[in-house]
């Protein structure tokens, strides 16, 4: 059966993988709602405001999975690949859905509660982040405690700001705020915690640097720039100067490690290539 969406005010619409899409909209006939369809069909009509709030008309996506935060009947539920999650107390406040289909976390309530599809984990969440494969999810809770799949305690590390999985890594690095603008970066690395230096950013900067290792995570190196607005790249801990393309990328070739970066030296371009033992 063909819908007629021309009767609508389109907030949101979405090609995923395949022939999946999803589609967030207001008909004119219903302006108090919002209406939210996908390729299976309709999958409803919700309120544009609680009580007197207006609801944030936000969809989230990856190739594989989509959320949003709706309301119904004045009920607050998460809505994830067409199905509604809930009734929840509040709005959902942290999400990860990953790249694989319906296998999704998301952190919601006044307990923080860390959900794995509608199941609750743990309570008193601060952050989390997941690993690609969704079989590694690191967890900060708000006492400062750092812990790995619900069980294993990592120890108390302060002002933790990020977590990343290198891709299609279980293990992972994070950045943790020492004073301002000073972060200890740490890495989680066959089973252990270790940290890999203290640095000083600019005030500039609005994200933390991405981490990159070498395929056999004995190695890593970021570019970053300093309080001094220097850039700088840095490899196991030694900073390079570059002031050209502040990258940095480590790879491995016949049978070998390496990490190249790009510099400008007069008018020429040059490529710095270290080799790995």
């Amino acid at each position: 059966m063909t819908k007629n969406y021309w009767d609508t005010q389109i907030h949101d619409f979405t090609l995923l993988n395949g022939n999946q899409w999803v589609l967030v909209a207001e008909k004119k006939d219903q302006e108090d709602k919002i209406y939210v369809a996908h390729h299976k069909g309709d999958i409803g009509f919700f309120d544009k405001k609680l009580q007197t709030q207006d609801v944030e008309i936000k969809l989230v996506h990856t190739n594989q999975n989509y959320a949003m935060n709706l309301v119904k009947d004045q009920k607050i539920y998460f809505m994830v690949n067409g199905d509604l999650f809930g009734p929840y107390e509040e709005f959902v406040k942290q999400t990860d859905l990953g790249i694989k289909p319906e296998r999704f976390n998301y952190v919601v309530g006044k307990k923080n509660t860390l959900h794995f599809k509608d199941k609750p984990i743990s309570d008193n969440v601060r952050k989390f982040t997941v690993s690609d494969s969704r079989n590694t999810i690191a967890v900060v809770f708000n006492d400062d405690k750092l812990q790995i799949n619900n069980k294993t305690n990592l120890g108390t590390f302060k002002n933790i700001e990020k977590i990343d999985f290198p891709a299609n890594k279980e293990d992972f690095y994070f950045w943790a705020k020492e004073s301002e603008n000073t972060y200890a970066l740490y890495a989680y690395i066959e089973q252990k915690v270790s940290q890999l230096g203290s640095y000083k950013f600019s005030n500039a900067i609005k994200t933390l640097p991405d981490v990159h290792f070498a395929p056999s995570e004995k190695n890593w190196g970021f570019s970053y720039l300093n309080d001094k607005q220097e850039s700088k790249i840095v490899i196991d801990g030694k900073e390079y100067d570059t002031n050209f393309i502040n990258e940095v990328s480590l790879y491995a070739q016949e049978g070998k490690e390496y990490a190249s970066w790009l510099s400008l030296e007069g008018k020429n371009i040059i490529l710095n290539k270290i080799a790995f033992e």
